[in-house]
């Protein structure tokens, strides 16, 4: 696979080290099929963060991941780049959910119609494994609220 940087000015960070060390946490057989990430920089009013293109007839062949960082980082709101974990943990969330669109297609009964929560619910599984401490905290915070929630449910 290979990492496409197509940006026309220099980052803050190593763009393409964030990408690979993101990738480590992922495994291999889940990135079958993508040839390319593409690293992008919008100058119009695209309204993606990250794109997933299957290849040929929605097979493995040819599979692409664009990233665009001007709606990752929020066109050009530097500020972030203060704290070095805030872009890597921007670009995390946008490269595993793309990755979780491919994955999908390798798991036998997902529907099209569930592809966004297929790839929300991978994007969380490896956000959790890339950032422990941020797993916890979700876990902590966000667990008796959901609690709470079915509860409220069961009892309507």
């Amino acid at each position: 696979m290979t990492i496409v940087n197509n940006l026309n000015r220099r980052l803050p960070i190593n763009i393409e080290h964030v990408i690979e060390k993101l990738l480590s946490k992922i495994p291999n057989e889940h990135l079958h099929g993508v040839n390319r990430i593409i690293i992008t920089e919008s100058k119009n009013n695209i309204k993606y963060a990250g794109l997933y293109t299957a290849g040929r007839n929605y097979s493995f062949k040819f599979s692409e991941i664009e990233l665009d960082l001007s709606n990752i980082f929020w066109h050009n709101a530097y500020l972030i780049f203060l704290v070095p974990i805030i872009p890597k943990f921007l670009i995390a969330n946008v490269l595993y959910h793309e990755i979780g669109h491919n994955f999908q297609k390798m798991v036998p009964g997902v529907k099209k119609e569930s592809a966004e929560d297929f790839a929300e619910m991978y994007k969380n599984t490896f956000i959790d494994r890339a950032f422990p401490i941020f797993g916890t905290i979700r876990k902590i915070i966000f667990a008796p609220l959901y609690y709470l929630i079915r509860l409220s449910r069961k009892e309507s």
